[in-house]
């Protein structure tokens, strides 16, 4: 079973329930009987402020029922996997994509150890950097400290995404239940330290107390390095954000030529005004 984390109500009617289940977090009840609950069994649904849809991936690791070698894995309730050729329509002809199938997640998993987001490239910014920019520097100074002291074989994979220009984000991912189960294990053996040195009390804002969250997306990818994983990218789409068309993209690059011809012509009028 693939999970969907939901915090909120969501239209679920194009969600495939045999393969799918929707597992809501921080305790939220909304949603019918089918729906589960991270509050429910061994969880740390009290946790979701700081550790986002990471509460949902812990009680999948303590509490769902598949096997070893059964399929499972996190979705958001706006962000799910496509194809290339489905994101291609989306980003062009504005056609909302389906959703992964199961098939072809069943095949593909023959052949790789993970489904994880097509990375994310950043030109101008490191991992290391970006985070810093957009979120505490500290934190991950923190958490390279906390890698040295509870496993310091991973600090070499570390330094390496810290260096790197791209990233899997989002904490989606999809695999077998072993490899969720070990990806789990480490990863909240290290939150967990982690959650000792990092006092909550400074973040004024919500959005920067959801901090474990955001150090997991970098540590899914230094696991991920460290295991020498063999991954399947596939498109991540987003529903509530609406990708322009082609003739929409196409009209907005014209208005900004025309505009960026603008402003050099008037700054040229001007220095000619003013040599007169």
């Amino acid at each position: 079973m693939i999970y969907v984390v939901a915090h909120k109500q969501f239209d679920d009617s194009f969600i495939e329930k045999k393969h799918y289940a929707i597992l809501t977090v921080g305790g939220e009840k909304f949603g019918d009987e089918s729906y589960l609950r991270d509050s429910s069994g061994d969880n740390i649904a009290d946790k979701n402020p700081n550790y986002c849809e990471l509460t949902a991936l812990y009680w999948i690791w303590k509490n769902s029922g598949e096997s070893d070698d059964e399929i499972t894995g996190l979705l958001h309730y706006r962000r799910y996997l496509t194809t290339r050729f489905a994101d291609f329509k989306y980003a062009y002809c504005g056609k909302m994509p389906s959703v992964l199938e199961y098939a072809s997640i069943e095949k593909t998993l023959k052949k790789y150890d993970i489904i994880l987001p097509r990375r994310m490239k950043m030109i101008r910014n490191t991992v290391w950097n970006s985070y810093s920019e957009r979120h505490v520097r500290e934190d991950m100074e923190l958490t390279r400290q906390t890698i040295e002291d509870v496993c310091p074989e991973y600090t070499a994979a570390f330094d390496c995404v810290m260096k790197k220009h791209e990233l899997f984000y989002a904490n989606v991912l999809i695999c077998k239940k072993k490899i969720l189960n070990k990806y789990a294990q480490w990863l909240f053996t290290v939150l967990f330290e982690l959650e000792k040195k990092i006092d909550l009390n400074k973040y004024e804002d919500p959005y920067q107390a959801r901090v474990f969250g955001f150090l997991a997306e970098r540590l899914l990818n230094v696991w991920v390095v460290h295991k020498k994983l063999r991954v399947k990218e596939f498109p991540l789409f987003n529903t509530e954000v609406k990708s322009d068309n082609l003739f929409d993209r196409t009209g907005k690059r014209l208005r900004n030529l025309f505009l960026m011809a603008g402003k050099r012509r008037d700054k040229t009028l001007g220095k000619n005004n003013n040599a007169k």
